[in-house]
């Protein structure tokens, strides 16, 4: 069902489940280009892009915009102790490789 779902998606995610949710977009929707070749074909039109909200309205909000697997690594930075603190909201734009759009 998501995977044809054109308009953007919003989550709510515990602090617990936010790595495991980036995971599985980027595995379900393959957001990441996987080789140079794909790469080269990839554009601002075809990449699936992630906005995430943490703490939204509190002394220590945080935003992030760009690839699954980036806010993965945002995340990481950010809690180097792996002990991810905070309510997050997610809005996933899944892009389409469909040429004949």
């Amino acid at each position: 069902m998501l995977l044809n779902e054109e308009r953007p998606m919003v989550f709510f995610e515990s602090p617990h489940r936010v790595i495991d949710m980036l995971e599985d977009l980027e595995k379900l929707f393959n957001a990441e280009p996987e080789t140079r070749a794909d790469q080269e074909k990839s554009s601002p039109e075809n990449t699936s892009l992630i906005f995430i909200a943490r703490e939204m309205t509190k002394l220590h909000e945080d935003f992030f915009l760009g690839t699954p697997i980036h806010a993965i690594t945002w995340l990481q930075d950010k809690f180097p102790n792996g002990k991810i603190q905070g309510e997050f909201v997610l809005i996933f734009k899944h892009a389409f490789c469909n040429e004949s759009r």
